[in-house]
C-alpha cells in the first residue's frame, strides 16, 4: 500500500488552497482517502475554511469531512477552527483533485495545513463521499497536541533533509568467491535457491580466474525453488548472438549475461565440476523490465537451411528448384484460358555491339528497337553493313572499315562479274591477310552468288578489303556482311 504526505502552505486572504505551496488545485487521482491536519496561530478571531472536490480542477463543489478531533461531530463541507487549535480530518475521496479554501478570511492571525493520501478507503463511507466516522478515540488523555508534535512542519525541507523520489531499488547479490562446484553459486548456501520473484530482469556476471581447463554452468529457474527448468540467457557483449541455457567455462575470462525473469526462483548451477581453477557469480536484480529484449533468429549453419515452398500449399505456382534454384511457373498451364497477366519473358533492347561480354558470361535476350526478339542470324540489323563497288585495277578496295576496339567484320555472302577479257583471282582480305579467294572469268555474262553458311570471320579493329590480283579488269562487286565482337 502507498501513501503520500505533503505540507501545504499558511495564508489568510481568501481563495487560497492552503492543502498546496503554490496555491495550485491537489492533485488525488489514484488515492482513496486523505488525512488533513488544520493548524491555526494564536489571535485568529474569525475565518472559514471550506473543502472541496472536482473532476476537472475547473468546476468545483462542496465535500463534506470528519473531524477526529471533535468525536460525535457531524460531517461537514466547512470549518471555522478558532484561535491555536489544531484539528484532524478525514475523508474518502471521489473526484480528480481536492482543495482546502478560505472561503472567510482570516482575522488575527494564520491557519496552515499538511495533508497525506493513502489507496485504502476509511471504513463507512458517507452518502456524502466523506467518512461518516462517528466516534474516533483520541490518544490516552485526550492530547491533541502530541498528535500534532508529529506533524512534519510546513515549508520546504532543506537538501540534506530531502527524500528523493527513486525508482524501486535493485538487487545485488554477491556469490562466493573461488567456487568450483555447487548448485546455485549465487548462495552461499549452494542448496539454496536465488529468491526472484519481486523482480522482472537481471543480469548475471561470471568471471573465471586463471588456470581454467573444464567445466559446465547450467544457467535454470523455478516456480517452487524444488523443480527446475532451463533458463535462457543472452550475452550481453556478443552481437547477433542465440540465447544459451549453459556456458562452458574459459580461463581469465568475465561474462555478462542478461535475462527476462519469468519464475519465481533462479540459480546458477555447476553442472560440470570446474577444474583448474575456480569461478565467482553475480547477479543484479531489477523490478524494470528490460526496454528492447532482442531476440536472435538464425540458423546455425547457413549452408542446412532448406526450404520447400511447395509446403506453402495451396495452387503456389512456386515450386522448389535444383541445388537451390527456383523453378518459376505461370499462375495457368498451356492452353488454359486466363485473364490474369501472364509471367513476362522480356529481352533488353540493344543498337550497338556489346563489347563486354567474354566467355561464361551470362547474357541477356536482345530485342530490337520494334520490339521483336532477335532470332535472325549473324547480328543486330544496326551492326549489318554492305558493299558494293566496281573494280578496275589491281589494288585493294576496302569494303568495310575497321571496326572499334574488340569488334569484328563478318562476311556472309559476296556477287562479282567480270564484264573484261582478262580473267583475273579475287580475294577477300582481312587487313592484306586473304581469307577467301576465287576466279573471276573473262567476260562473265552472269555474276557469280557466294554464299558462306559460316560467315568469313575477320581479325578485331581490322578493316574488310577485296581485290582482282590481275589489272586491266572491270569487275562489279558486292559484299554483304555484319560486325560483332
Amino acid at each position: 500500500m502507498n501513501y503520500l504526505s505533503a505540507n501545504g502552505r499558511s495564508g489568510a486572504s481568501t481563495g487560497a488552497n492552503i492543502l498546496d505551496p503554490n496555491n495550485l488545485p491537489t492533485f488525488v487521482a489514484g488515492f482513496q482517502s486523505i488525512h488533513m491536519t488544520i493548524i491555526t496561530t494564536a489571535g485568529v478571531s474569525a475565518g472559514v475554511l471550506t473543502f472541496e472536490t472536482s473532476g476537472d480542477g475547473v468546476n468545483w463543489f462542496a465535500y463534506q469531512v470528519s473531524d477526529a478531533s471533535n468525536p460525535g461531530a457531524a460531517i461537514s463541507a466547512t470549518l471555522t477552527p478558532g484561535a491555536s487549535s489544531a484539528r484532524m480530518l478525514f475523508a474518502n475521496l471521489e473526484g480528480t483533485y481536492v482543495r482546502c479554501r478560505i472561503s472567510t478570511s482570516f482575522v488575527g492571525g494564520t491557519v496552515s495545513a499538511s495533508y497525506s493520501l493513502s489507496e485504502q478507503a476509511f471504513d463507512s463511507p458517507s452518502s456524502g463521499g466523506g467518512a461518516a466516522i462517528t466516534n474516533y478515540a483520541l490518544e490516552t488523555g485526550g492530547n491533541i497536541a502530541t498528535l500534532v508534535a508529529r506533524t512534519p512542519a510546513l515549508g520546504f525541507a532543506a537538501a540534506s533533509a530531502a527524500q528523493p523520489v527513486v525508482l524501486a531499488t535493485d538487487l545485488s547479490i554477491v556469490g562466493p568467491a573461488a567456487v568450483t562446484t555447487g548448485n546455485n553459486i549465487l548462495a552461499s548456501d549452494s542448496n539454496a535457491a536465488t529468491d526472484s520473484s519481486a523482480y522482472h530482469s537481471g543480469g548475471l556476471w561470471i568471471e573465471t580466474s586463471a588456470g581454467i581447463s573444464g567445466g559446465v554452468l547450467t544457467f535454470e529457474q523455478s516456480a517452487t525453488g524444488t523443480n527446475w527448468v532451463a533458463l535462457q540467457v543472452v550475452d550481453a557483449s556478443v552481437v547477433n548472438t542465440n540465447p544459451v541455457t549453459t556456458l562452458t567455462l574459459a580461463a581469465s575470462t568475465a561474462r555478462l549475461f542478461i535475462f527476462t525473469a519469468m519464475a519465481g526462483f533462479i540459480r546458477v548451477r555447476v553442472s560440470t565440476t570446474v577444474t583448474g581453477g575456480t569461478v565467482q557469480a553475480r547477479a543484479l536484480l531489477s523490478q524494470q523490465s528490460f526496454g528492447a529484449q532482442t531476440l536472435n533468429v538464425q540458423q546455425a549453419t547457413p549452408g542446412s537451411l532448406a526450404m520447400n515452398l511447395g509446403q506453402l500449399g495451396g495452387t503456389t505456382p512456386v515450386t522448389a528448384g535444383v541445388a537451390g534454384t527456383l523453378a518459376i511457373g505461370g499462375n495457368v498451364a498451356h492452353s488454359a484460358a486466363t485473364t490474369a497477366n501472364p509471367v513476362r519473358v522480356a529481352g533488353r533492347v540493344n543498337t550497338a555491339v556489346d563489347t563486354t561480354l567474354v566467355a561464361n558470361d551470362t547474357c541477356d535476350a536482345f530485342s530490337t528497337t520494334g520490339g521483336q526478339l532477335l532470332v535472325k542470324p549473324y547480328g543486330l540489323p544496326e551492326t549489318d553493313w554492305q558493299f558494293t563497288g566496281s573494280i578496275t585495277n589491281a589494288t585493294a578496295t576496302a569494303a568495310r572499315a575497321a571496326g572499334a576496339a574488340g569488334v569484328r567484320n563478318y562476311v556472309t555472302a559476296i556477287q562479282y562479274q567480270n564484264t573484261s577479257a582478262t580473267a583475273s583471282e579475287i580475294q577477300i582480305q582481312d587487313g592484306a591477310t586473304p581469307i577467301w579467294r576465287g576466279n573471276a572469268p573473262a567476260s562473265m555474262a552472269l555474276p557469280a552468288v557466294i554464299e558462306f553458311p559460316t560467315p568469313l570471320r575477320g581479325t578485331a579493329a581490322t578493316a574488310l578489303n577485296v581485290q582482282l590480283i590481275t589489272t586491266g579488269t572491270a569487275t562489279f562487286v558486292n559484299a554483304q556482311g555484319y560486325q560483332a565482337a
